[in-house]
């Protein structure tokens, strides 16, 4: 299917583009483009990543949590109570502010102007501004002559480096997997409150007209479960989080039983049927945020061997615009070269299956020939990437689609070329029509001929 798919060309015929060769299903999940050669393939100036290494990143968990961790203590060992301890939380402070500064500096130099439209780094940058004026406060307001306010709104600065936390979201996957999930099931979950709400007053109306004239004063002893509708709904929230059950109904069920069907259809739809709804809708969430971590993995696998396709084949003036511009004398030899880099830089994938997982048994010429769209016996790096991306990117709608292109292009080329062979069949016939009748006429000719000698 791969290979039977050409090129996605753009409209107005410009450039090939790397949005022209995307599937449409897919260019959704692509970022801003802009006009590449025939075998280019650029991913938008993204920052290095040089940050993001894996003990960088764990090393600022450590240190977060060790602020936190500091915070903590002066909160249950109080300066006030333990003066000798306040030397050693002004020097974490300081040691703390000082590491979170260098970070925040060499986020500025990685991402350049790009830094204020990334939203954790505006997060790290106010916080670690925060810590830079709590510090110089305390510098300069003398503690003895500080009024209240001041050191109220000191402490308040402390507390909001406890923030800091929420970073470990964005180091840990995992964790920021539950988050992502928890986060976004906030809508859906407001809709099932709704409809527990809309249940409570339904059955806070039921409840008050049977029970609100009855005296259960004695049972109850003194409070007015369903006097009127405030106090039913109330109760009925109690009963939906399993709270006042046997309090409420134990009571009602000897004066009043046949009242107590309708309590226990209450619970199965408030506290069972709503509490599986809410289950279903953070479970459905963090599925949804497992799928999007995994694709932003698999797209950072794509754009590493995208890298390496560069690094082995464009840095070495192998790429096919640079050997079309060669002399023609050394267009052979490099297209030789180029070809042999690119079966080594295939192999390299199949042999490092945690960059691109390929089904063990291939070999380079059979990628070569599941992502040469164009049949033309070599791989540009467009194909390259865009077969990737299908193959790993591709969702199963997207994935049919293809397909069903595919078939579609194939019925299509079949019509054509039967349409070809009969037309041809029909000139041969005609021509084989004209060659017989020759042949007959030659031959009474002939024998004619022969009858009158």
């Amino acid at each position: 299917c791969l290979r039977a798919m050409p090129y996605f060309t753009s409209a107005d015929g410009a450039n090939a583009t790397r949005d022209a060769y995307v599937p449409l299903a897919l260019r959704s999940t692509t970022g801003p483009l802009r006009n590449i050669g025939e075998d280019e393939y650029v991913e938008d100036a993204e920052p290095k990543e040089v940050l993001r290494v894996s003990c960088f990143t764990l090393f600022m968990v450590f240190v977060i949590f060790a602020n936190s961790l500091v915070v903590g203590a002066e909160l249950q060992w109080k300066v006030e109570d333990l003066p000798y301890l306040e030397p050693v939380y002004q020097a974490g402070d300081y040691v703390f502010t000082l590491i979170y500064t260098i970070e925040v500096l060499l986020l500025i130099k990685e991402h350049g102007q790009n830094f204020p439209f990334h939203f954790w780094n505006m997060f790290d940058f106010i916080l670690t501004a925060m810590a830079i004026s709590e510090i110089a406060q305390q510098r300069i307001l003398d503690r003895q002559q500080s009024n209240v306010l001041s050191a109220k709104g000191l402490r308040m600065f402390k507390l909001v480096r406890i923030l800091r936390l929420l970073r470990v979201t964005k180091s840990v996957p995992e964790l920021g997997m539950v988050v992502e999930g928890l986060i976004s099931s906030v809508k859906s979950i407001v809709w099932v409150l709704l409809l527990l709400l809309i249940l409570i007053y339904m059955f806070a109306v039921i409840f008050t007209t049977l029970l609100s004239g009855n005296d259960y004063d004695d049972e109850f002893e003194g409070v007015a479960y369903f006097s009127d509708m405030v106090h039913s709904m109330l109760t009925l929230l109690d009963i939906a989080i399993l709270s006042e059950w046997g309090e409420v109904v134990r009571p009602i069920s000897e004066k009043q039983i046949y009242v107590v069907p309708l309590f226990l259809v209450f619970l199965l739809l408030s506290a069972f049927g709503m509490a599986n709804a809410v289950i279903g809708v953070i479970v459905d969430s963090t599925s949804r945020a497992k799928k999007n971590i995994e694709y932003e993995i698999t797209n950072d696998h794509i754009k590493k061997a995208s890298k390496i396709w560069r690094e082995r084949i464009h840095a070495r003036g192998l790429a096919a615009e640079d050997i079309e511009n060669s002399p023609v004398a050394d267009r052979e030899k490099k297209v030789e070269e180029r070809h042999a880099e690119i079966t080594s830089v295939l192999q390299y994938l199949l042999d490092n299956p945690d960059y691109i997982p390929f089904p063990k048994g291939l070999r380079p010429d059979d990628v070569i020939n599941l992502l040469d769209f164009d049949a033309s016996g070599s791989l540009t790096h467009a194909e390259f990437v865009t077969g990737l991306e299908r193959l790993l990117l591709g969702e199963p709608f997207q994935l049919t689609c293809l397909t069903l292109t595919v078939l579609g292009k194939l019925r299509t080329e079949r019509a054509s070329h039967e349409k070809q062979v009969n037309s041809q069949l029909d000139v041969m016939q005609k021509q084989l029509s004209t060659i017989m009748d020759k042949l007959q006429i030659t031959s009474t000719s002939g024998d004619k001929a022969e009858s009158e000698r």
